[in-house]
């Protein structure tokens, strides 16, 4: 049921897709990969409400520490996409204790990667500059454990060299962000 849920998800069928992932739930209604696409159908339906509705449903029902990690870091990326930057920041919170709770850098970084574009939105750059460096440390130290992940070192360090570019440009540092761009 969850497989057609899925077929109808990416077909475009996303009410038909929401109808089948309930019906998932019904057979096992702790089924955490339903749940967690039911909040993702709902976001991409712009539907946040129902989407954090559905988050907080499956962070209170996983059992894993890395899926709460990854409960709370979806609640922080939908406030920040919604403007919501301190409901953002307490979620991301939420999400690096629970990461550091069960030593999970790669995690963390997820984390501080957002951070980093939060606080690049509020102006706050050095915070910004902080957390972009301290997520591509973490990624560049545990490559070889999320090398499964998208594409290699260098794809890390242009990620996080856009945003030190922005961070220049902000600054009114345009020389300096013309030549490090070249």
């Amino acid at each position: 049921i969850d497989s057609m849920a899925e077929a109808y998800f990416w077909m475009g069928r996303l009410d038909e897709a929401i109808a089948k992932y309930k019906d998932a739930l019904k057979v096992k209604p702790d089924f955490y990969g339903s749940m967690d696409r039911m909040q993702y159908v709902y976001a991409f339906k712009e539907d946040y409400s129902e989407a954090l509705k559905w988050i907080d449903k499956y962070i209170c029902l996983t059992p894993s520490p890395g899926l709460k990690r990854a409960g709370y870091l979806w609640k922080g990326f939908y406030y920040y996409w919604l403007g919501s930057l301190e409901k953002s920041l307490m979620d991301l919170q939420r999400a690096e204790d629970v990461a550091q709770a069960v030593r999970d850098d790669v995690g963390k970084a997820f984390v501080n990667v957002l951070k980093a574009w939060i606080y690049y939105d509020r102006g706050q750059l050095e915070l910004s500059r902080e957390y972009n460096e301290a997520w591509l440390d973490a990624y560049l130290r545990n490559y070889l454990y999320i090398k499964p992940y998208p594409y290699s070192e260098q794809y890390y360090k242009t990620i996080s060299s856009f945003l030190l570019r922005l961070i220049e440009l902000k600054e009114k540092k345009i020389d300096s962000a013309r030549v490090r761009l070249a």
